[in-house]
């Protein structure tokens, strides 16, 4: 549950072998020195991103965080993603990555696997203003492999996602809207699972956020997610009394250099007390 989103030293560095290439090319006439062409950029990158579920407020020293179920905890964690992005073209990349849960406490401690995907993201299927307000869209597609320990128990054949990730821009304000829209439906092989629990069939989530650029390196959030589930009977998660649907996220994002993001953020669900609200923290590593 919706929030990764130049160089000095290059630019230095540029301006540097500008300057040198122009002093050697004025040179090379009488002394017939040549400059050699510059190293093309690779099309890939790499990138590391890990959520880590803190504590409630009213707690902070706790080894367990909210969950969102009324009265549910869960031991402190991470979820991570290792991905590889393939610049396709300047709009289209193809990305797979490795997520995976590191749980901290609780009696589950060490790594296990999620199920990693691949994906496909066109950014800008929609440029354009309404108004004085300039409108953009990303979108991407994802194909889920069944490697978590739960897919494999069920022979699931994977799992598939549709996004969409709509912004607009305030006029010429420092507030912006954004948001990120999926439906993702699961392949599975069969209705339940050994302890016959009905599985995950269909997904639908939204995560509208409004954001404020404090500085060019600062800016704060609001963030709201709400998620449905519908299992193999059909029947949705919102007919639990005990589950949550909807969770607010003020939080800030923090650009530390060009390579690390921070983004702190209190995690409250809304049909719990606000005391059980949890302490957050994402930060987004781009490795090269």
């Amino acid at each position: 549950m919706n929030k990764i989103k130049i160089l000095t030293i290059a630019t230095v560095a540029l301006t540097f072998n500008s300057y040198a290439a122009t002093s050697t090319t004025s040179q090379s006439v009488t002394q017939g020195s040549s400059v050699a062409p510059e190293a093309k950029k690779l099309p890939i990158n790499m990138s590391f991103l890990t959520m880590m579920f803190g504590p409630q407020v009213s707690d902070p020293v706790s080894s367990m965080t909210s969950s969102d179920s009324i009265g549910g905890k869960s031991g402190l964690g991470t979820r991570n993603f290792l991905s590889m992005t393939y610049k396709l073209s300047e709009k289209l990349s193809l990305t797979p990555v490795l997520d995976f849960n590191y749980q901290l406490t609780d009696n589950d401690r060490g790594a296990s696997l999620n199920d990693a995907y691949i994906r496909l993201k066109r950014k800008e299927i929609l440029s354009s203003n309404i108004g004085i307000h300039p409108v953009s869209m990303d979108a991407d597609i994802r194909y889920y492999a069944p490697t978590s320990q739960g897919a494999r128990d069920n022979n699931a054949i994977g799992a598939v996602r549709t996004s969409l990730y709509p912004s607009v821009q305030i006029a010429k304000s420092r507030f912006s809207l954004s948001g990120l829209f999926f439906a993702k439906a699961w392949m599975q092989t069969q209705d339940t699972n050994a302890k016959g629990k009905n599985l995950n069939m269909v997904q639908l989530y939204s995560g509208p956020q409004i954001s404020y650029a404090v500085s060019d390196k600062i800016s704060a959030f609001i963030l709201q997610e709400a998620n449905v589930v519908y299992n193999t009977a059909g029947i949705p998660n919102s007919r639990d009394p005990n589950t949550s649907l909807v969770d607010l996220e003020p939080g800030v994002d923090i650009q530390v250099n060009d390579r690390v993001t921070l983004s702190p953020y209190l995690n409250w669900y809304t049909n719990q007390n606000i005391s059980t609200t949890s302490v957050n923290l994402n930060a987004d590593i781009k490795l090269f």
